[in-house]
């Protein structure tokens, strides 16, 4: 299972994580991918992977 978060803006806090990463740690997930606005493909946190919108 990989999870995905969609968000509208082009950054996201840490803080918005949480939920995300407690889903990731409970249900043992490789790794989750955060849609949204920004303009690269990055590595957010340990195992959350940002990749804009626009990039698909």
């Amino acid at each position: 299972m990989i999870p995905v978060e969609i968000k509208a803006g082009s950054v996201t806090p840490k803080r918005q994580l949480e939920a995300l990463t407690q889903f990731i740690e409970e249900h043992q997930c490789p790794y989750s991918l955060l849609i949204n606005n920004g303009d690269d493909v990055f590595k957010v946190s340990e195992k959350v992977y940002q990749v804009p919108a626009i990039y698909w």
